[in-house]
């Protein structure tokens, strides 16, 4: 792999296992998070490169991994076309906000603690949820989580649509906002071999 091959390899990464572990409030020692964080580091020092979407994580995979400085490439990610579809069926009717995966990162819980207090006073609008929901952690199931931020009384104004990556773009026209909030955290790495 990597330097040892005739062609260049490069290893592109989202997020470490160790961040995503942290942040979600699962067990970042846990047998299958500590195998992912070793295969990762072994193909990341292993690589020719490392593209990453924007600076400050390329930066941390630099100081993290110990690598050479300016080693990281940043590649931005590109746009797209945009879709087109009007009121798709299986969209709910209404004013609808859009929100990509249930993971407590992306600032979800927030965003379910803000939908419920929108809601008191504007019941017209709705709030959708497409991807897979993974705010579940050792001591509490997902769905115990939603039941806990949702009030029962609200809870027809919320759909989840579980994942749906090729369904993505219809959702996103159909929807007249499409969230993307953070919690605004930020965790520094420590990688153990």
């Amino acid at each position: 792999m990597g330097r040892k091959n005739s062609r260049p390899v490069w290893f592109t990464s989202h997020s470490p296992t160790h961040f995503i572990a942290l942040h979600n409030d699962w067990e970042p020692g846990s047998p299958w998070a500590l195998t992912a964080r070793r295969l990762e580091h072994y193909a990341i020092t292993a690589a020719d490169g490392l593209p990453l979407p924007k600076q400050p994580p390329a930066r941390e995979a630099e100081e993290v991994y110990q690598l050479p400085k300016g080693s990281v490439h940043v590649i931005p990610l590109p746009i797209g076309k945009s879709w087109k579809w009007k009121n798709p069926s299986d969209m709910a009717e209404g004013y609808n906000l859009l929100h990509w995966k249930l993971e407590r990162r992306k600032g979800v819980l927030e965003w379910i603690q803000a939908a419920v207090s929108v809601l008191r006073d504007y019941p017209e609008i709705l709030f959708q949820f497409v991807g897979p929901n993974v705010l579940g952690t050792l001591q509490r199931d997902k769905n115990q989580v939603l039941d806990d931020l949702i009030p029962g009384d609200l809870r027809d104004k919320f759909f989840l649509r579980g994942p749906r990556p090729f369904s993505l773009p219809k959702f996103l026209a159909g929807a007249r906002i499409g969230v993307v909030p953070s919690d605004g955290r930020i965790f520094r790495i420590h990688v153990s071999n």
